[in-house]
């Protein structure tokens, strides 16, 4: 998986957000459900009109503070505000990169999950 890390100006993202566990297998099935129950409703039609920003499109964002706060987030990068209800997420440090099949993802998530279990210096 190609990936990069890199210093960029803040992301403005808005979207509707869900716990994750560190449990990769609970994740897989967490995921796809949320994804499934968004698109059904009207708030995934509120987050599409809000895009206007770099990257385009539909963003599936996972976020790592730490094993107790670790959250899975479906937005758009925007510049308009975010209706009621509806968080913005924090801009912070970003690992950039294209996560096209389930495989990326495992990588991404063992990647994280070891990078977050062993000291290092920035």
């Amino acid at each position: 998986m190609a990936y990069r890390i890199a210093k960029k100006p803040p992301l403005r993202i808005v979207g509707i957000r869900i716990p994750l566990t560190s449990d990769m297998e609970d994740n897989l099935r967490i995921v796809p459900e949320f994804w499934k129950a968004l698109l059904q409703g009207e708030q995934f039609l509120e987050i599409c009109k809000l895009s206007n920003g770099e990257p385009r499109g539909i963003l599936g964002i996972s976020v790592y503070r730490n094993p107790k706060e670790i959250y899975y987030y479906i937005g758009v990068a925007t510049n308009s505000s975010a209706p009621a209800g509806i968080p913005v997420l924090p801009s912070e440090k970003k690992i950039l990169c294209p996560c096209t099949s389930v495989l990326d993802s495992v990588f991404l998530d063992f990647w994280i999950n070891e990078k977050a279990a062993t000291p290092h210096h920035e």
